[in-house]
């Protein structure tokens, strides 16, 4: 089963974004509780996994996340996050994993993201801007080695991208991982450009361009009319494929060039969405259905 990297690296890190100026996250409803469950549709599948995230809040700022993952190989960490005195988010830290996020902003923008691991530089995010919109993300790793592809370790990457644009990024680092038994070494920078275009209050085309393979990838994207929970909020999962620059919810991505499509399911109360689901495929044959359950305060 394909292992899940949660809303942090899962999930999360966030960045938030409200009233135009990244870095705060008040959303109307707060979660309280998200509950993802995986199952294997492969051939030889038939595995489930459970990852259950327990958000805690302080007023208006979220304070941690605990994951807690159920499956073939049973794990937990917590994400703490810290402000400054205006409020904005500057740090997220995973203790337990020696992982932790620093963002630096320019005016009411981000501007940069700077992830570490027992105090190593492992990436770096840069952020570009028209006017107010979004437009560019240049993204540098440093490091590249199996443990990676791990379920505790963070992929800021998964802030800002579908995952259609993720699992690309993840598939060109498989092919130039190092395996699990040698040693971390570090490289020069890969590096990653993302373009957005934008429809209204979403983003509606992600073009990803590897200046080093002189490769490019394009996935378009529609929404329903249904309120984004996660708007403003950076931490991602790998497989939610929200974003905290669009308002609404993600109906279906689909891969310029490519029969790759992937179409969500949703369930509301109100105006914001309780559950959904959608299915992810390889050469036109089902492997793993994903099931989200949103809990609000």
């Amino acid at each position: 089963m394909k292992k899940t990297v949660l809303f942090s690296v899962i999930a999360a890190m966030i960045v938030f974004a409200s009233c135009n100026k990244d870095g705060v996250y008040n959303p109307a409803k707060k979660i309280s509780k998200i509950t993802i469950t995986e199952t294997d549709l492969s051939p030889r599948g038939g595995d489930v996994q459970t990852t259950v995230q327990n958000w805690t809040w302080k007023k208006k700022q979220l304070q941690s996340i605990v994951y807690t993952i159920k499956g073939n190989q049973d794990t937990s960490w917590t994400e703490e996050f810290s402000y400054d005195k205006s409020g904005r988010l500057i740090r997220i830290e995973d203790k337990k994993n020696n992982h932790y996020t620093v963002y630096e902003y320019d005016g009411d923008q981000l501007d940069k993201v700077l992830c570490f691991e027992y105090n190593e530089k492992m990436a770096e995010y840069n952020f570009k801007y028209k006017g107010d919109r979004l437009s560019e993300i240049e993204c540098l790793d440093f490091y590249r080695y199996y443990s990676i592809q791990k379920e505790n370790k963070l992929n800021p990457l998964a802030f800002v991208c579908p995952s259609a644009i993720v699992d690309l990024a993840q598939k060109a680092e498989e092919n130039v991982a190092l395996t699990e038994s040698q040693p971390r070494q570090k490289m020069n920078a890969s590096k990653l450009v993302l373009s957005l275009e934008w429809d209204g209050t979403n983003i509606s085309k992600i073009a990803k361009d590897y200046p080093g393979y002189n490769k490019r990838y394009e996935c378009l994207l529609t929404y329903d009319s249904g309120k984004n929970p996660f708007a403003g909020f950076f931490a991602l999962d790998f497989i939610g494929a929200y974003y905290y620059k669009s308002a609404n919810n993600i109906v279906s991505m689909t891969q310029v060039g490519s029969t790759w499509k992937r179409e969500y399911i949703y369930t509301y109360k109100g105006q914001y969405p309780e559950s959904y689901t959608y299915t992810d495929s390889y050469s036109n044959e089902p492997y793993c259905r994903y099931n989200y359950q949103i809990e609000y305060k």
